[in-house]
This record gives structure tokens, sequence and C-alpha cells, in this order.
């Protein structure tokens, strides 16, 4: 049996990537179910304005209790 060295910085870099692909999921899912909230709401021009304005779309992710990361 053959072992390879531990490649600590491989391993960081993977836990890196995987700590940022689980961020951006949970994103992504945030944002599907603030769309859905404001679509069953016909809040049409908050969806717009989310979009283009992310302070406004941190606003809106608080006003609907989702966790969203302070000063980012």
């Amino acid at each position: 049996m053959i072992l390879e060295e531990f490649d600590v910085e491989k391993y960081e870099r993977t836990i890196k990537r995987e700590g940022y692909e689980d961020g951006l999921q949970e994103g992504r899912e945030q944002m599907n179910q603030l769309t859905i909230i404001l679509l069953e709401q016909n809040r049409t021009a908050d969806l717009l304005r989310a979009a283009k304005d992310k302070e406004y779309q941190k606003q809106l992710l608080r006003e609907f209790d989702f966790d969203v990361v302070k000063n980012k």
C-alpha cells in the first residue's frame, strides 16, 4: 500500500471551495424563496429593485427573516 503525503494546502483549498459552494447554494435558495414571496404578494416592483440594488435586496431578506450576513 502506498501512502501519499498529506497536502495541507490542497486540503485547505478543498475546504474553502466546499464552503464557497455551500454558501453560493444557500444564497440561491434564499433568493428563490424571496422571489416566491414577493411574487405571491404581487410585489414585482420590489423584486425588480432587489435584482438591481443589493442593499435593498439585503433589506428585503432581513424583512422576511432570512439569515443575512452583515457587512457584505
